[in-house]
């Protein structure tokens, strides 16, 4: 139940266990906590925590990270952090979670300062820790760190899989290096749907739509399947080009795929 968002049902069955005698384990008390961090309940979630503590399992792995991305979800960031730095932070998902939380503030320094930590105690990242920190860097478009990051990256000899693909062409296209989100995708993405879509919706952002178009062919010409995000941006470079014709193929095609329900594919 709390791996399906349903927060309280799971809750509800937690204190009929407990009526009942019963004695949680660990993996019930995780999926309770990461129930409550879905959910945003965060007076619950501090319950949790301090049953957990009272139990002894509070330095189980999966506790701890559903409780601090608990906090940091529910932006108690103060908490967070000191429940960061009591915990053994060896384990790298809970460096990630500071990250996200410190990147949903739009806190930069701080996010980077968690970030340079990490090195310092020789964490190694996984394949979320780079992506957290170019995400921040996009929203406060800050596209000289974020070439330091993607340096980073080639350096460590981190292997590029479509999701860090996908991020860094998304940051290279929306703060204006289209040519080098370009090349990443023709040299280590060009597989991946998520990684097409994100080109073609920054030639579009940034009106190119002759270029976006001809990016939406080619990804159908490799037998890539496009999504929405594509779809939508295919139709908006038809609008820019006032390309009738086309855009009436591509909203067939959307028909087709299952979207023509969605507003902005219809518009």
């Amino acid at each position: 139940l709390s791996q399906c968002g349903y927060g309280e049902k799971a809750m509800g069955l937690f204190k009929r266990m407990q009526l009942d005698g019963l004695e949680p384990d660990c993996n019930t008390l995780a999926s309770l906590v990461v129930a409550c961090s879905a959910d945003g309940t965060l007076f619950t979630g501090q319950q949790l925590h301090a049953y957990t503590t009272k139990l002894g399992f509070a330095s189980n792995d999966k506790i701890e990270g559903g409780l601090l991305n608990l906090y940091a979800k529910c932006s108690d960031i103060e908490t967070a952090l000191d429940y960061f730095l009591e915990t053994e932070v060896e384990n790298v998902v809970l460096w990630n979670v500071m990250l996200v939380a410190y990147g949903l503030l739009d806190d930069l320094r701080n996010s980077f300062r968690i970030f340079r930590q990490m090195q310092m105690e020789e964490i190694v990242p996984n394949q979320y820790t780079y992506p957290s920190i170019l995400k921040t860097c996009i929203r406060l478009r800050d596209l000289e760190l974020g070439e330091q990051i993607h340096c980073q990256v080639v350096k460590t000899s981190f292997q590029l899989n479509a999701y860090v693909c996908s991020v860094l062409i998304d940051m290279y296209s929306k703060l204006g290096k289209l040519d080098t989100a370009r090349d990443i995708l023709v040299r280590f993405a060009w597989k991946d749907v998520v990684s097409w879509t994100t080109m073609i919706a920054g030639y579009t952002q940034y009106n190119f739509n002759d270029k976006a178009l001809t990016t939406f062919r080619q990804m159908l010409d490799l037998g890539i399947r496009s999504d929405e995000v594509g779809l939508t941006n295919a139709i908006s470079a038809c609008a820019g080009l006032q390309s009738l014709k086309e855009g009436q193929q591509i909203h067939a095609q959307s028909c087709v795929s299952g979207f023509s329900s969605d507003l902005p594919l219809q518009n």
